[in-house]
């Protein structure tokens, strides 16, 4: 059969799928976030969650265009003139551990870092490498790229020497005591995690933060050089439903289940999430004045700027589509040293001026034609696109014929148009 054929078969099946689902949307409110859905089909990896509930913002009664619904403006996170992390060797790391970790704990995490090194094992996995080249395509006024390694180059341990309730100003301290004593070396191009054990309490931790970085001002202890500098806390015992999400249920919105963990901590695959989100901040906005968008003091930037997009088709209360380890369960983007899975946060590309997530699967489908059955590996934005349209359409005709509890619960629609969607509208549905 042509690619065509196939095509035009998979969006009929993909159709007739998205029916099912919305009218099932008019009779429950909620879907399974590890139900499977089957279109004539064997769909991989793909994952669904919850849908938001909610009173429909514009009941009408008369038909509208497509173009009336999709109104997102194209995602931006300008840059500014100032200075990227980039060079033509790695970002050295360095780790002052505040408080109590566990040995397995620090090893989840310096087998992260070690893992922009490594790439996945076999079979094309996504990888944490393949996740960091989202970066390359920051470059500043100069032409030059966040550099495209990463490297932890050293440790230090911290048993509470200021207590359990740190400041902004205590994290700062932290790193210049080690450099005053010579743990660490003063590097403008490094970043300086301070990671907070999960009874440590830092500034508005679990109020309006997950983690955060900022810069050293030039001084002696720095050799007179500006350095950039980030914390991170384990939430895990805290506030895991606003920092550890999707491992824990959300702390507001509708209470999907949780995703299982990789390392089967919550808590610290949680803080993994907001290191790699806060790496990526630090390596596109060092010094406040390079990728960001909003306020230079609460900016959004390569990471923020995605926020609970990890997967495709991802929506408010839904991470996206992911990949589920058969054995344990968890859900996971990227695989690095030692087979070790992670959930890492989607990127914000500045050249497709969208959100690129480290895990895009190909979906396999099982198309029959007179000869028989084939299989065809169609890219899941494609399948997207055909899920989109069909739920326009019957979003329109329950509008139309008046279907007030289908159009309440179709609220999800506008909102995976909206967000989970970005990518609908960058793949022309508008």
């Amino acid at each position: 059969m042509a690619s065509f054929g196939k095509k035009a078969v998979v969006a009929m099946h993909v159709v007739a799928m998205a029916m099912c689902v919305m009218i099932a949307l008019t009779q429950v409110q909620t879907v399974s976030a590890r139900s499977t859905s089957v279109f004539s089909a064997s769909v991989n990896h793909l994952r669904h969650g919850q849908h938001h509930d909610g009173v429909h913002p514009h009941l009408r009664t008369h038909s509208r265009k497509l173009s009336s619904l999709v109104q997102t403006p194209p995602l931006l996170v300008p840059y500014h003139s100032g200075p990227i992390l980039s060079s033509d060797s790695e970002i050295p790391i360095y780790i002052i551990w505040y408080g109590e970790f566990s040995a397995a704990q620090r090893a989840t995490v310096t087998d992260f870092f070690a893992s922009f090194a490594h790439e996945a094992d076999g079979g094309g996995e996504p990888s944490v490498r393949g996740w960091w080249k989202a970066t390359g395509a920051y470059r500043d006024g100069s032409g030059a790229a966040v550099s495209a390694a990463v490297e932890l180059k050293g440790e230090a341990v911290d048993d509470y020497s200021k207590g359990k309730t740190l400041s902004k100003e205590d994290v700062q301290c932290l790193v210049e005591g080690a450099l005053a004593s010579g743990a660490f070396p003063a590097d403008a191009g490094a970043v300086y995690f301070v990671l907070t054990a999960e009874d440590v309490n830092v500034g508005t931790f679990c109020m309006n933060t997950c983690g955060s970085h900022h810069f050293i001002a030039p001084k002696g202890v720095t050799q007179h050089k500006q350095l950039p500098f980030a914390w991170v806390g384990n939430p895990g015992t805290k506030c895991a439903g606003r920092c550890a999400w999707p491992f824990a249920k959300p702390q507001y919105g509708p209470q999907t289940e949780p995703l299982v963990a990789p390392s089967g901590d919550v808590g610290l695959d949680g803080m993994l999430i907001n290191i790699a989100a806060v790496l990526a901040g630090a390596a596109t906005n060092p010094f406040g004045n390079a990728f960001f968008q909003g306020d230079a003091s609460a900016p959004l930037e390569a990471a923020t700027a995605c926020a609970g997009t990890y997967g495709d088709g991802a929506f408010p209360g839904f991470p996206g589509a992911l990949l589920v380890d058969p054995a344990s369960g968890a859900s996971y983007n990227a695989v690095g040293l030692n087979g070790r899975q992670f959930l890492l946060p989607a990127l914000y590309d500045p050249t497709t001026l969208s959100c690129r997530v480290a895990y895009s699967p190909a979906i396999d489908l099982v198309v029959m034609d007179e000869g028989g059955s084939s299989s065809s590996r169609v890219d899941s934005q494609f399948v997207a696109r055909q899920l989109g349209s069909a739920f326009v359409l019957l979003h329109e005709a329950a509008l139309e014929l008046g279907w007030l509890s289908f159009v309440q619960r179709s609220r999800a629609l506008e909102s995976w148009i909206a967000r989970g969607g970005r990518s609908l509208h960058k793949m022309g549905l508008r």
